[in-house]
């Protein structure tokens, strides 16, 4: 559930940095943040070239395997989207499905053991999500923020039971603030009221 939950809704859209770090290249955070994008944004200071993991056709229809940058060029690196990717993840790779993480033997604690697509397990980072970003700027609190998820999920299901306040049909939509958050559609703020009953035994 936690991955599955951090796959589809990763707290940052993307980040904005260069992709491949030479000894020739130097890069200097600046923080710029729209109200409907959070990102981490880095900038680079020497002309580079990108490799692409597959080819890309360009305006001219032809297609090329690397992207030349100039310096100065912001790289965004959609997080947001290679999460939710369907040529990365499959079909169902806008659909909550925890069962995608659930391992092909029973207790196997490799996570390359789980059902994931090949093309998913491609993918560095923690547990083949770019959630946390990856490589030396990967996010420093990310085990912090894993151990107290568990933490939390784990205290909170076996002792609570939660449920929408006005049913099932509830519509749902993101409310943007420093990070995103759910809210009611139509209501205002980003307010997510529901009805939580303490489990008895």
């Amino acid at each position: 559930v936690m991955c599955e939950v951090l796959r589809l809704h990763a707290p940052a859209e993307a980040i904005v940095r260069l992709v491949r770090i030479s000894s020739s290249i130097q890069l200097k955070p600046i923080f710029i943040r729209p109200s409907f994008l959070p990102c981490i944004y880095q900038q680079a200071h020497e002309d580079d070239v990108i490799p692409l993991g597959k080819p890309l056709k360009v305006s001219d229809g032809q297609t090329t395997n690397a992207v030349a940058i100039q310096k100065g060029t912001l790289v965004l690196i959609p997080m947001h989207a290679i999460n939710r990717s369907s040529s990365l993840w499959g079909p169902s790779a806008k659909v909550f499905d925890p069962s995608r993480w659930l391992s092909n033997t029973a207790g196997a604690d490799n996570q390359n053991d789980s059902v994931l697509p090949p093309t998913a397990r491609e993918i560095q980072g923690f547990h083949h999500l770019l959630t946390f970003s990856d490589g030396q700027r990967a996010c420093l609190g990310r085990q912090f923020a894993v151990t107290q998820f568990k933490a939390v999920l784990y205290v909170l299901l076996r002792h609570f039971e939660f449920e929408m306040r006005d049913g099932k049909e509830t519509e749902v939509e993101r409310a943007f603030s420093f990070l995103p958050r759910p809210k009611v559609k139509w209501e205002e703020g980003a307010a997510f009221p529901m009805r939580v009953r303490r489990l008895e035994g």
